[in-house]
């Protein structure tokens, strides 16, 4: 089994193994990059270091752009117009 994992077996995989692990790199690193542009530009050092480290195809990214950066933007939304009213 083990023999099959090696790196030297890389060349030994179609042509479409190939191309389906190249578009999956390419789909990782867009997702990746955007989610550490938006952390970083919002200021989020936790989950710029979350999303550097984990690598699990994108899906912490794409959660973290759609879900988790907008839930903290609707609480600071919150906050800064509690604060306005005072």
């Amino acid at each position: 089994m083990m023999q099959y994992l090696s790196p030297g077996n890389f060349q030994d995989l179609s042509l479409v193994w190939r191309l389906g692990f190249v578009a999956l790199v390419i789909w990782s690193l867009a997702w990746k990059g955007w989610a550490l542009w938006l952390s970083a530009r919002k200021g989020d050092k936790v989950w710029f270091l979350v999303l550097l480290v984990l690598n699990m195809v994108g899906i912490p990214e794409i959660l973290y752009i759609y879900f988790f950066s907008k839930m903290d933007k609707k609480s600071s939304l919150q906050n800064s117009a509690e604060n306005k009213q005072m």
